[in-house]
């Protein structure tokens, strides 16, 4: 584990220093040897002599040397060591799961192309069922269901698209407000992020935190990160159920009650089917049994 973890902190230097380039890495830099310690600068050979000589003469103009990048690594590894490990595993189960919905959204992309393609073969196919003796009666039965709950979540997906877009259009604002460079492609990638639960937030939003550190600063990526929680927080309890209840006709208590009891037993993956179920089980069944009993 100490062998990964220094491979990793020296590989995390070489990339911030090419990522963010000088100026940057030797503000980090100062920063690191700042918060370290004694003990830190010992973990990274460095005497209070050396460390005094470094702060003085960082700046985007000192000479990068192999030596600085191993006191860099090592204050690296040596602040960050307890979030080395936790870290590398969030991401791998980040680009695990990006990946795999990337995978689940191209096959429905392709079904959901060919279905549309052949629709009209495909609905004449299926009202022959109705002349089949054997399913004529289970037919009868569940086809006119199956077609109220497709319904309701083709309304569903719109209206999450109408959300996806309401978040852009807020989103995009807060960029130009803040003055983040590629501001119109972080938009797009907003959009499509949109649809992804949770991870999309994540997703969407390191983008726009690499821009505003690299360009400003500590200072802008907080910005950047309060914007994105006050839009996803008007998004999340004023659009998401007032679209919801223009949308499909339902109160907005009901939209908020539906997508917390969800969450609770689905979990997030669940979210996006949560008003749709609730709706057909109201209808079908609730509504369904009070109008029998009356």
């Amino acid at each position: 584990m100490f062998g990964i973890t220094t491979v990793f902190a020296i590989s995390a230097g070489g990339c911030l220093f090419g990522w963010f380039g000088k100026k940057q890495v030797s503000r980090l830099e100062a920063f690191l040897v700042s918060v370290a310690g004694s003990e830190g600068r010992a973990y990274a050979g460095l005497t209070d002599d050396a460390a005094q000589r470094l702060l003085r003469d960082v700046g985007p103009g000192a000479k990068w040397t192999q030596e600085r990048s191993s006191y860099f690594a090592k204050l690296l590894q040596y602040n960050f060591r307890g979030q080395l490990y936790s870290s590398l595993i969030f991401v791998r189960r980040l680009l695990q799961g990006s990946t795999s919905f990337l995978a689940n959204g191209l096959v429905s992309f392709l079904f959901s192309s060919m279905i549309i393609y052949d629709y009209p073969n495909l609905s004449s196919k299926f009202s022959q069922l109705k002349e089949n003796k054997r399913l004529a009666y289970p037919f009868k039965i569940f086809a006119p269901k199956f077609k109220a709950f497709a319904t309701l979540v083709g309304q569903s997906f719109e209206v999450q698209t109408l959300i996806a877009l309401c978040n852009t259009i807020l989103t995009t604002l807060g960029l130009l407000v803040l003055r983040i460079p590629g501001a119109v492609l972080m938009s797009i990638l907003v959009f499509v992020c949109s649809f992804i639960p949770l991870a999309g937030i994540i997703i969407s939003t390191f983008p726009m935190c690499a821009v505003a550190l690299t360009e400003y600063g500590l200072g802008k990526v907080g910005q950047v990160i309060a914007m994105v929680v006050i839009v996803h927080a008007v998004e999340a309890y004023l659009l998401n159920p007032q679209i919801y209840a223009s949308k499909l006709k339902l109160h907005p208590l009901f939209v908020l009650a539906s997508l917390y009891i969800t969450e609770h037993f689905t979990g997030v993956q669940g979210l996006f089917l949560a008003v749709p179920v609730a709706v057909y089980i109201y209808n079908e069944i609730i509504l369904d049994q009070s109008s029998k009993a009356q």
